[in-house]
């Protein structure tokens, strides 16, 4: 049964009912039965959990429900709404997986490499059958050298970026979102994630750890590899440390789902990874979460990954302050990236933070609210005068 009292890191809080849902799925017979017990009696019986799982983010972790429903004995309202949810997965799933291949093909003819992240690069092995993870969108990760040819060459297929764009990559964006009128999106990555911006430390290690996607995965074959397990682990954990993610428990699940199938991924590696980019103190909560949530047996110890050296906690200080202003600073997400520089100055990390909070928050006047929208309106359309 999972421990809600262990509260490793603000940064990682999911909801008691996340955190139930995710154990259901991810834990032995005896404690996943005795966390749906409680989650049902939380939500008000079978339908109220079903309720609850559909308005939020932890839909996907529905189709886990429903694969291991005949073991836990759940209701008949419960299997019946978990293979909807499945089936609905499934077609999602099959319909972005169909239309990526034309851009891995055109990234194959332009000579740039391409890396699956979290959820398309966890199937074929941590999830065998790929209807058992939902994949909203396809993370891809491009070298940051070429970041600007593969926004080219997406686009010119019919991807489209829907938010107010004057160039393809505004500084601090780690990403720029692209969907089809039919509904799929790619998350096209020049860095593997916002915790990862601004290091100045060349290319991320995963491309130096790539490997080829496993025989099982749906698009096994094609010009797209993954980072390897240590490094993808990284990557997942950092994410969800978020503080947008900080609420629901399924980038738990998946750290829990990774590390079953990769029983011997090698401790040394996460931590050089972590250190490197400068992400160790968050990706240690989150394994610290992750243990004491569901007992998945770690790499390594979780305070094996705290900065030990003074310079080592400045350096992720700063680095933390500044995943927090790059928050800021992004149009639509003022108010999250408020919260997350405020829970930042909370944590063991972010502690001597205050001066760089106040800083993160001067700059939602300078970027966010009036004048931003302001600076758009001035702002000449394409052909005009």
């Amino acid at each position: 049964m999972p421990n809600l009292a262990a509260t490793p890191s603000p940064l990682v809080d999911p909801t008691r009912r996340s955190l139930l849902l995710a154990a259901v799925c991810a834990v032995d017979a005896e404690r996943a039965r005795g966390a749906w017990d409680r989650l049902e009696a939380d939500c008000g019986g079978p339908a109220g959990v079903l309720v609850w799982a559909k308005e939020g983010s932890e839909q996907r972790l529905l189709p886990l429900l429903g694969a291991r429903a005949e073991m836990l004995d759940l209701p008949e309202q419960v299997r019946a709404g978990c293979h909807e949810a499945t089936v609905e997965a499934w077609g999602l799933n099959e319909r972005l997986l169909h239309a990526t291949v034309p851009v891995l093909d055109a990234f194959r003819a332009a000579g740039i490499e391409v890396l699956a992240l979290k959820g398309l690069g966890l199937l074929g092995d941590t999830y065998p059958q790929h209807r058992l993870r939902p994949v909203g969108d396809a993370d891809l990760l491009v070298r940051p050298d070429r970041a600007a040819d593969a926004y080219r060459i997406v686009t010119g297929l019919g991807w489209r970026d829907p938010s107010v764009v004057v160039r393809p990559w505004p500084s601090g964006r780690h990403s720029v979102n692209l969907g089809r009128i039919d509904g799929p999106s790619i998350d096209l990555h020049r860095r593997p994630g916002s915790a990862f911006s601004h290091r100045g430390s060349g290319q991320p290690p995963c491309w130096e750890a790539a490997e080829p996607l496993p025989a099982g995965h749906p698009l096994a074959g094609t010009h797209l590899r993954r980072p390897g397990p240590a490094q993808h682990l990284v990557i997942i954990a950092a994410h969800a440390a978020r503080r947008a993610n900080g609420h629901v428990a399924h980038p738990l699940a998946d750290i829990h789902h990774l590390l079953v199938a990769h029983p011997h991924l090698d401790g040394r590696a996460v931590a050089a990874a972590a250190a490197e980019q400068l992400v160790a103190q968050r990706v240690g909560d989150v394994l610290a979460a992750v243990g004491e949530a569901f007992g998945t047996p770690l790499p390594l110890r979780p305070e094996q990954l705290r900065p030990r050296s003074p310079a080592a906690q400045r350096a992720e200080q700063r680095a933390v302050a500044a995943d927090a202003r790059v928050a800021l600073r992004r149009p639509g997400a003022v108010g999250a990236g408020r919260r997350f520089v405020d829970l930042v100055a909370t944590t063991a990390a972010g502690q001597g933070l205050r001066a760089h909070v106040e800083a993160g928050a001067a700059t939602v006047q300078a970027w966010g609210g009036p004048r931003l929208a302001a600076r758009r309106r001035r702002r000449p359309r394409a052909g005009g005068r």
